[in-house]
C-alpha cells in the first residue's frame, strides 16, 4: 500500500513535469507510456482508484506531447480494448 501511494505521487509529479517540459515522442512512447499502461491494464490495481487516477493524468500528459500519428495509434489501441474489458470501460474512456 505504501509503495502504491508513492507510485501515484510520482505519476502526478510526472504529469505536472510533462506539462512544463517538452519531451521527445520516442521517450514518451517507449519509456513513460508503458509505466502508465501497466497500471491502467493491470488487474491488481482495480481497487486502488488513486493510482488509477494518477495514471490517467500521466497518460493525458503523455498524449499531449505525442505527434498525431503516435496519438492515433494510442487511441486505436484503447478503442480496441473497450469491447474486451467490460469492467474497465469507464477507465478506458477517460
Amino acid at each position: 500500500l505504501l509503495q502504491l501511494t508513492r507510485r501515484s505521487k510520482a505519476l502526478t509529479r510526472l504529469a505536472k513535469l510533462l506539462e512544463t517540459m517538452p519531451v521527445k515522442g520516442t521517450v514518451l512512447v517507449h519509456y513513460l507510456m508503458p509505466i502508465c499502461t501497466t497500471i491502467l491494464e493491470g488487474e491488481s490495481y482495480t481497487k486502488h482508484t488513486y493510482i488509477l487516477d494518477a495514471a490517467v493524468e500521466a497518460m493525458e500528459a503523455i498524449c499531449r506531447g505525442l505527434s498525431w500519428s503516435q496519438y492515433s495509434g494510442v487511441l486505436k489501441r484503447y478503442l480496441a480494448l473497450l469491447p474486451q474489458s467490460i469492467t474497465k470501460q469507464k477507465l478506458m474512456v477517460r
